[in-house]
């Protein structure tokens, strides 16, 4: 439990969400939850997290530096992402919990 697989970091620039809730708008977002090194979850039993997770200590220019190589660096304009029309089950893809529903606009 509690243990995911971690998607790509290439052309994450034009995703709109992460994580498997889409608790994240932002790849900044992202980049601070990583700096903080707070777990979202508090129900998520300490020895279930990996133990590199803990606050990296970033300066604001660093996170924006790395923001920046994540959204540009990493970028390829020519790259198709594979996305199902639908699901087998038919469940939304890529989320099926509500709020992501919402928040993606697949309802």
């Amino acid at each position: 439990m509690y243990k995911f697989k971690v998607p790509q970091l290439y052309n994450l620039k034009n995703t709109g969400f992460y994580f498997h809730g889409a608790s994240k708008q932002s790849l900044r977002e992202v980049v601070e939850y990583f700096n903080n090194g707070i777990p979202e979850n508090p129900d998520v039993p300490a020895g279930q997290i990996a133990a590199q997770f803990r606050p990296l200590g970033l300066t604001g220019q660093e996170m924006t530096d790395l923001v920046e190589f994540l959204e540009n660096g990493l970028y390829d304009p020519n790259l198709e992402r594979y996305a199902p029309v639908q699901t087998l089950s038919g469940n939304c893809f890529p989320n099926n919990d509500p709020l992501s529903r919402v928040e993606t606009g697949c309802n």
